[in-house]
């Protein structure tokens, strides 16, 4: 998919003004030293950005953020497609019919492979009909890509959009993407971004994510990385700059279209935990006042075939603020395979808005919503929602 003139010349433009926003040398002294993370971009700028107002509620099926959801094999039947729209945002996951986008899996120039933009549009579409309120991300790589996205696979076939090893060769730095499931294929391969070339930046920004973020029926982009350098590769305060610069063209790009831009995991408070419970929620209730920032929550290890702990449901209701989801860790596979509940607590429960803030007394935070009260005692570690008396 290519963007219409409009669309190139607004991402253009975000670039642009990325550039001139901050001098290389504000960017270089903590970017060069920044590892690759999931959401490592986000860093800079404070935190996952505030969602859109369609994509805001304090329900409970709207706040739960699903990631890498994808039948390796083909597009979602009605029975996934049902067991998707049950979170609130979808993010359709790399392998989306990977056994079809996937061939010629080490060639680039190859006939076949390649695709999964179209797929998403379908599979984006099949999710609206079905629930038109819940939101659709689509997954876009920060460091690296792969033959499965047409774009990608065209650029690929351009050694100067790539890092390049050894520097000079004219070769790409190789390695494979793999995969869980034989079913999909084997790996395939992939380059690491060159974002020191304003090329690669402008490639990045222009025929990767913008024609995603120009999709009506998807709401946004998650990122994620490959998370270390490329084998033989000395990571560059050049790179630094050029990473940044293109992922705050990105993410303002998004603003701009009234889109979502953010990762799968968290970028604030880390998971709560029986043993951190009493800083963490320090932490949250003060990262959900800031209104600025989405606060992104970890939903806790899945217990009992797929529930949500409610004491994690518990610690996101007192936390958070009007932009806040509830994130469960990577699927990799079809929502059915491992579909997601609470126990005791009906998945499509609305607490209603909040009447105040949280407080916190005797150890035990409590917060009341016009439809629910939500405690969590930190030191028992054990809290839930529970319908408003009043």
């Amino acid at each position: 998919m290519q963007p219409v003139h409009g669309q190139t010349m607004l991402a253009t433009m975000m670039l642009s003004a990325m550039a001139s926003a901050a001098a290389p040398s504000a960017i270089t002294a903590t970017a060069s030293s920044r590892p690759w993370t999931a959401g490592w971009g986000f860093a800079a700028t404070g935190g996952i950005p505030p969602q859109p107002p369609h994509m805001r509620s304090y329900a409970i099926n709207r706040t739960v953020l699903a990631t890498f959801v994808a039948n390796n094999t083909g597009l979602a039947n009605g029975a996934e497609l049902a067991a998707e729209v049950k979170s609130g945002v979808v993010g359709i996951g790399w392998n989306l019919y990977h056994s079809k986008t996937g061939l010629d899996p080490q060639k680039p120039a190859g006939p076949l492979g390649g695709g999964i933009e179209a797929y998403e549009t379908q599979q984006a579409a099949a999710l609206k009909k079905l629930r038109p309120d819940v939101g659709v991300m689509v997954l876009r790589n920060t460091e690296v890509v792969s033959v499965f996205w047409t774009a990608a696979k065209t650029a690929m076939q351009n050694p100067a959009l790539w890092l390049q090893c050894p520097p000079g060769s004219g070769k790409p730095c190789a390695e494979l993407w793999g995969t869980d499931d034989p079913k999909s294929g084997p790996p395939t391969l992939k380059y690491f971004l060159n974002f020191s070339n304003p090329d690669t930046q402008t490639w990045w920004l222009n025929e990767y994510i913008t024609p995603a973020l120009s999709q009506p029926n998807i709401d946004g982009v998650y990122t994620d990385c490959s998370c270390g350098n490329a084998k033989g590769e000395k990571f560059t305060s050049a790179e630094a700059v050029g990473r940044q610069k293109a992922f705050d063209a990105a993410r303002a790009l998004a603003a701009a279209k009234g889109k979502w831009f953010t990762t799968w995991a968290n970028t604030g408070p880390p998971p709560l935990t029986s043993k951190n419970c009493a800083a963490v929620m320090q932490q949250a209730v003060a990262a959900g006042k800031n209104a600025s920032q989405t606060l992104q929550w970890h939903a806790g290890e899945l217990r009992n075939s797929g529930q949500i702990p409610l004491e994690n449901l518990a610690g996101f209701l007192l936390a958070r603020g009007a932009s806040a989801m509830m994130y469960l860790e990577p699927y990799d596979r079809p929502m059915l395979a491992r579909p997601w509940s609470l126990p005791g607590v009906a998945e499509d429960a609305d607490p209603g808005t909040p009447t105040g803030p949280a407080t916190l007394a005797g150890g035990v935070w409590k917060r009341s919503f016009s439809a629910a009260e939500v405690t969590l005692d930190c030191a028992a570690f054990k809290g839930a929602p529970s319908p408003s008396s009043s």
